[in-house]
């Protein structure tokens, strides 16, 4: 296993797990507070989508001088996205092409939110049933497949990396 390798599993992890944290602590706050039902389903929706898009954009060409352009875990293990020639930053849109990979699982987590706005019972429990096997697999899948094309490619270009032409390198 290369250097790079572990240092993007590892930025991957910092990355999922700070949008995620976040996103967790306010859905948990906002259980608490005296909404209507409804009101609370839509603001998850709302929430989740944040933290979808957040992943879509985590590696844009963000204006933070702290960050340096940089995700939050890149910054840490101190590497960095670029276009495939090493050199050049990407855009947003090369960020959000990368990482549409990596945000399809918040998409199904989205449709089992709103499936609870339904006011059937036994219909939102069979549906959201079947949905966390697709969307527990689906993830598996997903972000399994990204390490095993990262791993294998001569460069270490995951599906993503591959779609927007980009290439995580060292950073300095």
């Amino acid at each position: 296993m290369t250097e790079i390798f572990k240092k993007r599993l590892m930025a991957a992890f910092i990355d999922l797990v700070s949008i995620g944290a976040a996103g967790s602590i306010i859905l948990f706050i906002m259980a608490f507070l005296p909404f209507p039902g409804v009101m609370k389903l839509l603001s998850a929706i709302v929430i989740i989508t944040a933290m979808a898009g957040l992943i879509l954009i985590k590696d844009g060409p963000y204006q933070f001088e702290f960050l340096d352009k940089q995700s939050l875990g890149k910054k840490a293990m101190g590497i960095k996205v670029t276009k495939v020639d090493g050199a050049t930053p990407i855009t947003w849109n090369e960020s959000i092409k990368r990482n549409i990979p990596l945000a399809l699982p918040f998409a199904i987590l989205i449709i089992m939110v709103a499936i609870q706005i339904i006011p059937i019972p036994f219909l939102t429990k069979m549906i959201n049933g079947i949905l966390s096997i697709i969307w527990f697999l689906g993830t598996i899948g997903i972000y399994g497949f990204e390490t095993f094309v990262m791993f294998k490619d001569p460069v270490g270009q995951r599906w993503g990396d591959k779609k927007a032409e980009t290439v995580v390198v060292e950073h300095y």
